[in-house]
């Protein structure tokens, strides 16, 4: 069991990196095949094993000889990571499977977010089959996420300069799964932290910047305390 969660994880965060590229890049997920960044050669399929090809290749492109960004096995090792706490506080193979996706598509959101500032709906469409399986709907849950929906579209339009659509449909999915407290702590959290970004980066209050990295944070930390008070 912990060797199928070791290779799905470094799997599932080595397609997240691919994704992430060819979204970025305005490449087809389906059809291209995975090539180098710089020569664009394409890759052999033992170029493209999770760590083991960075290691044996040592960091760089077969064909060129550049230097392959240390990101791809970082995530890979952050996917491993957070399946493997999902599992310590689980203890559940299927329930770790789903938490640790849930985990990759947010990931997958905040860096693409963080690249484009945009949030595609693909992605949210996977995250939200994920959440579903993990909180099924109830009759007090969808009441809960419609009130957040309706009170976040007012937000939207009266801050439309401030709050893109893609925060409102992020937060909503998070309402289903977290409970309302919980939700609240995390958005407070996640507009702490955008804040100390902007004083950082000196910028001023109507300077656009990415939301969905801090929201992920706040939800992640949302989670994890969730897990440990169980």
């Amino acid at each position: 069991m912990y060797t199928f969660l070791l290779i799905f994880s470094a799997c599932l965060g080595s397609f997240s990196s691919a994704c992430i590229y060819r979204y970025t890049h305005n490449e087809d997920f389906i059809t291209d095949r995975s090539r180098c960044p710089h020569c664009h050669h394409t890759l052999a399929w033992w170029h493209l094993l999770p760590i083991f090809s960075y290691i044996i290749l040592q960091g760089k492109c077969y064909y060129c000889h550049k230097k392959i960004s240390y990101l791809y096995p970082l995530n890979e090792c952050f996917h491993i990571l957070i399946f493997y706490l999902t599992f310590y506080f689980t203890q559940d193979f299927f329930s770790t499977i789903l938490w640790g996706s849930y985990f990759s598509m947010c990931l997958n959101l905040s860096i693409v977010d963080l690249k484009t500032q945009q949030v595609p709906t693909s992605i949210l469409g996977i995250l939200s089959i994920i959440l579903l399986q993990l909180k099924p709907l109830t009759t007090s849950n969808i009441l809960v996420t419609t009130v957040v929906f309706l009170m976040l579209v007012i937000m939207y339009f009266s801050m439309k300069h401030h709050f893109g659509f893609g925060d409102v449909l992020y937060i909503t999915l998070h309402a289903l799964l977290l409970h309302p407290i919980a939700l609240c702590k995390a958005i407070f959290s996640s507009c702490i932290l955008a804040l100390l970004f902007l004083l950082c980066k000196k910028r001023n209050r109507f300077t656009p910047i990415p939301f969905i990295p801090f929201l992920t944070i706040g939800f992640i930390i949302q989670v994890f305390l969730a897990f440990f008070l169980q």
